[in-house]
């Protein structure tokens, strides 16, 4: 989880740098700094952490926008975009498994003994299984740090779209 936090982090940094700022600017900094320089921008929220930047221009436009606007950032932050949602049900699932899987711990024992292993083969196997279990105990938190990162970013997003609207009025 931590490389995907990893990621996470240096797909956000990617972005801010191919946009022309630094990495260290926040997300709703690039966006404004890009409304500015670009005023056909346009920060759309769809479905609550799905993100969408766009020109306010048809598909047959946008050709014509090549020279006001950076298509480049447009698309950096299509695929930055998508990865949010998708990171949040891959977070979703790893804690699902996590918690189906400590809730039978206690029948690992019983089935390690059944499954036919002989002799010293059972000790180990119990002791790798229940240290592998005591690791999945921890997914969670991870998920929980993960997750903070990605509201943060989901935040900074939905900050950025709303002073855009207010400043349009």
């Amino acid at each position: 989880m931590f490389d995907v936090r990893e990621s996470i982090d240096s797909a956000v940094k990617a972005f801010k740098v191919i946009a022309g700022y630094n990495s260290d600017d926040t997300m709703k900094d690039v966006i404004l700094g890009l409304k500015k320089k670009f005023p056909e921008l346009q920060l759309e929220v769809q479905e609550g952490s799905k993100f969408v930047l766009t020109t306010g221009a048809e598909d047959s436009e946008e050709e014509s926008l090549a020279d006001t606007t950076p298509l480049e950032v447009i698309n950096a932050f299509r695929a930055l975009s998508d990865l949010i949602p998708a990171f949040i049900d891959l977070a979703n699932t790893a804690v699902a498994s996590a918690v189906a899987l400590i809730t039978r711990a206690k029948e690992f024992k019983q089935l390690i003994r059944d499954s036919g292993l002989k002799g010293w083969k059972i000790p180990k196997a119990i002791a790798r299984t229940f240290h592998n279990v005591k690791e999945f105990k921890k997914v969670p938190q991870i998920v929980k740090a993960f997750k903070q990162a990605i509201g943060d970013l989901v935040e900074d997003l939905q900050n950025a779209a709303e002073d855009q609207e207010s400043e349009e009025k």
